[in-house]
């Protein structure tokens, strides 16, 4: 068989030569923290006793990964395989842990593999944080995510938690780099960690709720005048802190049901319009979310069902065991919330002071805790006096610019990329700040018009 002349082979990845004239002091700089994490996450990982939770979840892992039998399932049932029991939580860990022990054998070390792994994907996704914190940011935000006492300690044991939280900032960044650039790999990612997230742990309804109540404030925002919006938050939280007081004074035990109270729904609604009408003074008036709504389903249909068959066929492979207990498709739906509700909220797990979580994040957490307080209190007194309008955000911050190799050029005004709203020309009215000349402001349309170009 003849051999193709050199000069006549299509070349391959391998083939290309590395330069590394172009890897930055950014890129080597993230290198190295991503391998000190993987230093931190994995050293010494056996040395501890399981803690009594890690106990059951590597039991159970254990006997689904050898066959052995005699789960619990959701609603009294039993099956010789795992099956969906909300007791012992979602299916993603035991399965995750399974491929552990698979891969590696099993042993204690080899089932807080699973933990460690989402504690070093926390590090590496921070790359992907560079449009909004730069470079340099996200460097600091991956050594504060590598290195932080508690994010430490959870993703170095065997429970649901240190998964949850790579899934949540999953979610994070496929949301708003989706949103800024359009590309349908960033929507995916989304989904992903959706589905991930909810076949991990029932917390997934509270992220449901806390993320949920963000987007349909910001699309209220988009869609109404202002301040329709602010006296709406205005009233929800004035009636939540009625209920609260009057519940605090004796006026009524605040017991909705047998195992439901109003205290606890009346501070969550208390958290998010508060939390509203902070963000209704800082965010500009560019319909971002509705346009690329509008975008996803009118140009990006495909992009819609893959994400959604991605979220779909995640969700249905963890939740029937692979198609071993198709019941527990149905269970995951709604046995979670049934459970907490009905048999757990009585006993009133985490029924510590409201103060409490401050005092331990004042202990283990000094430098998050004073520094994120100290951050709101910079931002929002900043806002309250800028008028009406709020604070513009567009109009002072910087926008960073990221080159292939990693590097932060530093903030740059990106007005290269002029293009209108998405939305705009469709009855939407170009809502976007204005500068000091009265010309638009295209800083917050930009990274639109680049995913524009990326659409599947």
């Amino acid at each position: 068989m003849a051999v193709a002349p050199h000069e006549h082979r299509k070349g391959t990845l391998l083939d290309r030569p590395v330069a590394l004239v172009r890897v930055s002091w950014d890129v080597a700089a993230f290198v190295a923290l991503v391998l000190l994490s993987v230093l931190a996450h994995l050293y010494a990982l056996d040395r501890m006793a399981l803690h009594h939770d890690e106990s059951i979840h590597a039991w159970m892992s254990w006997k689904f990964f050898t066959g052995n039998g005699g789960f619990s399932c959701a609603g009294g049932r039993s099956s010789p395989t795992y099956c969906y029991d909300p007791v012992y939580h979602g299916p993603a860990l035991y399965v995750l842990t399974l491929l552990s022990y698979f891969l590696f054998g099993d042993g204690d070390w080899q089932a807080r593999i699973p933990q460690a792994a989402a504690g070093i994907g926390l590090v590496a996704s921070c790359w992907m944080l560079r449009p909004y914190l730069g470079a340099r940011g996200a460097l600091l935000a991956g050594a504060l995510l590598a290195f932080t006492p508690s994010l430490l300690y959870y993703t170095r044991f065997a429970r649901h938690d240190g998964l949850m939280v790579l899934w949540t900032l999953w979610i994070v960044i496929g949301f708003f780099r989706y949103l800024d650039t359009g590309r349908p790999g960033f929507l995916y990612l989304m989904a992903a960690g959706t589905a991930l997230a909810v076949a991990t742990h029932e917390l997934y309804y509270i992220l449901g709720f806390i993320f949920g109540w963000f987007l349909i404030i910001r699309v209220l925002f988009e869609l109404l005048p202002r301040r329709q919006v602010v006296i709406g938050l205005a009233a929800v939280l004035v009636f939540s802190l009625l209920v609260e007081l009057s519940i605090v004074v004796g006026v009524w035990s605040g017991q909705l049901t047998a195992t439901l109270r109003a205290d606890g729904l009346a501070l969550l609604f208390m958290a998010v319009a508060g939390m509203g009408l902070l963000l209704t003074r800082v965010w500009d008036d560019h319909p971002l979310v509705v346009g690329r709504f509008r975008a996803l389903w009118r140009e990006q249909r495909p992009v819609l069902w893959t994400a959604l068959g991605i979220l779909g066929a995640l969700y249905v492979l963890l939740y029937s065991t692979f198609f071993a207990d198709p019941r527990g498709i149905v269970d995951g739906l709604y046995r979670g919330l049934e459970y907490w509700l009905g048999s757990q909220q009585e006993f009133k797990r985490g029924d510590q002071p409201w103060y409490y979580y401050f005092m331990l994040m004042t202990l283990y957490e000094p430098l998050a805790f004073f520094g994120g307080l100290a951050t709101l209190i910079y931002l929002f007194s900043r806002v309250w006096g800028k008028g009406a309008r709020g604070w513009e955000m567009g109009a002072e911050a910087p926008v960073h610019e990221i080159d292939e190799a990693g590097a932060d050029r530093g903030p740059t005004t990106d007005d290269r990329r002029p293009e209108p709203a998405l939305g705009a020309s469709e009855g939407t009215a170009d809502r976007r700040p204005t500068t000091g000349d009265g010309a638009r402001d295209e800083r917050h349309t930009g990274a639109l018009a680049d995913g524009d170009d990326a659409q599947a």
